[in-house]
């Protein structure tokens, strides 16, 4: 009597249920940060006609604490950091405090005093905007990782 190494046929679909549910399992347990995220970062957005916001996500040097200007003038409607002690835009090259954007927060200013009236230093938070217009002209930035 010979022995049928192939499985059969109904057990098949079992199986790769089975072998799918381990993965996904396996998955969802390695809830690790990917270790490329950056620990701090500024975001910019825009927005269209329908407010519909989109991130600018091509400017280089979003995790990088400094001052940094892009080549070109770019329109911006809500600003988002995280991991910084503050941020500012500005609306000239290098930086010049002169230019600088006046922001406001736009979410609950819950227990940060600096989220309560315009700023200049946006402190961590996602809902930054431009006070006046709907969207202002970006041409540098500054972050700062820790206060001087």
């Amino acid at each position: 009597m010979e022995l049928n190494p192939r499985l059969p046929v109904r057990l098949i679909p079992r199986l790769i249920l089975v072998v799918v549910a381990v993965l996904l399992q396996t998955a969802c347990q390695s809830s690790d940060p990917r270790p490329d995220s950056p620990v701090a970062s500024i975001r910019f957005y825009t927005i269209n006609s329908q407010n519909q916001q989109r991130e600018l996500y091509l400017l280089p040097n979003r995790g990088e604490a400094g001052c940094f200007n892009l080549p070109l003038s770019v329109d911006v409607y809500r600003v988002a950091q995280i991991g910084f002690v503050s941020c500012s835009v500005y609306s000239d090259s290098d930086c010049d405090p002169a230019t600088a954007h006046l922001m406001y927060w736009s979410g609950k200013a819950r227990k940060d005093p600096n989220k309560k009236k315009p700023t200049t230093f946006m402190t961590e938070g996602a809902m930054w905007r431009i006070e006046g217009p709907r969207e202002a002209a970006l041409r540098s930035w500054e972050c700062v990782l820790k206060t001087p």
